[in-house]
């Protein structure tokens, strides 16, 4: 991008140096100087609407014999004390520019009573095709037989043809090289959009591998340890051991309530039930359930209107927010879970820190867990959810004293 714009100024210097030259030569003049106008805030270059110079500047793109220029006195010490600042100075009231810039139309003034031989001068404005003013020319005595005389009407309607055209070039220019960064960010952003695709599909496929392996490690796993049960339980019946069948039913039963348990919080992870009547029910009813399960102590808080976000954004945070609690039940051998959850005008920040044994974030083992392509269902996949919808996430976290895991969603992106 920085090529692109060292390119544009390139060839604005050099069509600004070609209106001076032509203007010079067009109108016998010895002196002349080519404005552009600019934003007096970042200085790039802007446009004069309706004769509205407020926060603009003009900047000095060409000059030739520039020392015999004696515009006004404010204009000229303005303009020495901004030479080294890209020669920009500001627009004020009763200088010559100005006076072009509020009618809009060229100015041509003889006989000036000036210390420096200005004795004839033009003035043009360079409009766009909307009519907006977009620099200055000035011109400064035209010299006939070496002697300094009017700038006379068709020099005036030779230099307004010329302007119309400079500013045509300038516009086209400016124009090719928009289209161009357009093209460009297209590209950039197509690019992007074949990374999301890619990452979108890795997620889907590791989801599925993920309800596959707590599938077979917990519900299927179940279900074989009951077929064996069965099987013990028929041993039991034929011996008519009464009181030892009993046992072995209640114990059956037990599992099936488990199994059955199980299944369903599998299912509420696919598709939370809670999570249509928002983001905060769906919360308080998991974390009332993971304290129930896991005996963990779980604090909420949680802050701001929720009823604009999108859902696949609230479920992102779900999701996230679900798998922190699932690696703090696995690792982390925690007494208390304290979530954060804001709701800000641009973002989402969410933040969930357990009380547990820790780890050393930079370990190998860790940085294995995180990355997704290594087979970590856990960090790895949270960095990835957050990653789909611009967001990011950070993990603080030392032996001995706890994790906490941060993550912000920026909302307007969507």
């Amino acid at each position: 991008m920085r090529e692109k714009s060292t390119d544009l100024e390139k060839e604005l210097s050099e069509l600004y140096n070609e209106i001076m030259q032509n203007s010079i030569r067009m109108t016998s003049c010895d002196t002349g100087l080519v404005f552009a106008v600019v934003d007096s805030l970042d200085g790039k270059l802007a446009r004069i609407l309706n004769a509205d110079f407020k926060d603009r500047s003009l900047k000095l793109v060409a000059a030739h014999n520039i020392s015999a220029i004696n515009i006004k006195q404010n204009m000229k010490q303005n303009m020495k004390q901004n030479m080294k600042q890209n020669m920009t100075y500001r627009i004020m009231p009763g200088e010559i520019t100005t006076q072009v810039i509020t009618v809009g139309k060229p100015l041509r003034i003889y006989d000036i009573h000036s210390k420096n031989n200005i004795k004839s001068i033009l003035c043009l404005p360079l409009k766009d095709h909307e009519n907006n003013i977009i620099g200055l020319i000035y011109l400064a005595n035209k010299i006939l037989d070496k002697n300094i005389v009017p700038f006379t009407i068709h020099d005036e309607i030779t230099m307004r043809s010329f302007a119309w055209r400079a500013a045509s070039a300038l516009e086209n220019i400016m124009l090719f090289h928009d289209i161009e960064i357009l093209l460009d960010n297209s590209k950039q952003q197509n690019i992007r959009l074949e990374n999301l695709s890619e990452k979108i599909l890795i997620s889907h496929e590791d989801e599925r591998k993920r309800i596959a392996r707590d599938i077979h490690d917990g519900p299927a796993q179940t279900v074989i340890n009951l077929l064996y049960k069965i099987e013990v339980i028929a041993r039991i019946a034929q011996t008519g051991d009464h009181a030892g069948l009993q046992a072995e039913i209640d114990g059956m039963r037990a599992d099936i309530r488990s199994t059955i348990s199980e299944i369903r919080s599998l299912i509420y992870d696919l598709h939370p039930l809670y999570l249509d009547n928002g983001l905060k029910a769906a919360l308080k009813n998991r974390l009332k359930a993971y304290s129930e399960y896991t005996g963990i102590k779980t604090f909420l808080s949680f802050t701001g209107d929720e009823s604009e976000i999108k859902y696949y954004i609230t479920s992102t945070v779900y999701n996230v927010i679900q798998e922190s609690l699932t690696n703090i039940q696995k690792h982390a051998a925690a007494s208390n879970v304290r979530i954060r959850v804001k709701l800000l005008e641009n973002a989402i920040t969410c933040s969930v820190k357990d009380d547990g044994i820790g780890f050393d974030a930079g370990s190998d083992r860790i940085k294995k867990r995180m990355d997704i392509t290594e087979g970590g269902f856990g960090l790895g996949g949270m960095m990835e959810r957050i990653d789909l919808v611009g967001g990011r996430l950070e993990i603080d976290s030392k032996t001995g004293k706890g994790t906490e895991i941060r993550f912000y969603i920026p909302i307007s992106i969507i």
